[in-house]
């Protein structure tokens, strides 16, 4: 675990994994790196990959849930979702601290501006997830002020819409649309 070798194979073993879109494994080797190894100059990658990789997790088992599953079961089931969101949405947070910091952001300079983006929008999706909207809310404008000729916007917009509504705010809602 001191060597470089290993250092480097575990993040590489769980970016290959994450390629390979085998997200619950990608997800537990790059925590294990990141955990490891927080300040090495792969660690804001795989960051940002350990995030994604839980957020996709989470959404698969929430889309999962079998419609005639007992109360219990679901119930299990929608704290994995839970779980997965919460972890990705820590992930995305750290993703979020390191790119945003000189010190630490190094190499590619577009790949850094995507993951900040990626992050910042997927923040409030995992907000939006969770139930917590006015956080989401207040995640998607900052995201929005960050990128705001980013297509992305126009989701997040939407998903604003979709926080008011469920606050049961009709007219900010329809604000948010028109905007």
């Amino acid at each position: 675990p001191n060597s470089e070798e290993w250092r480097r194979s575990l993040f590489a073993i769980g970016r290959i994994l994450y390629d390979k879109a085998r997200y619950p494994e990608a997800a537990a080797r790059l925590d294990e790196a990141v955990e490891r190894y927080p300040s090495d100059p792969d660690a804001i990658e795989a960051r940002y990959c350990a995030g994604e990789a839980h957020r996709r997790v989470a959404q698969k088992t929430a889309d999962e849930v079998p419609a005639n599953a007992l109360p219990a079961e679901r119930a299990k089931l929608m704290r994995v979702v839970a779980e997965q969101f919460e972890r990705a949405l820590k992930r995305f947070d750290e993703t979020i601290q390191a790119a945003r910091t000189p010190d630490i952001a190094q190499g590619d300079e577009a790949g850094r501006i995507a993951m900040l983006r990626n992050a910042l929008f997927g923040r409030g999706a995992i907000l939006h997830a969770l139930g917590r909207y006015e956080d989401a809310l207040r995640a998607y404008q900052t995201a929005i002020a960050a990128f705001p000729q980013s297509p992305a916007v126009l989701d997040a917009y939407l998903q604003m819409a979709d926080c008011h509504r469920r606050q049961a705010r009709p007219i900010e809602a329809r604000g948010t649309v028109e905007q």
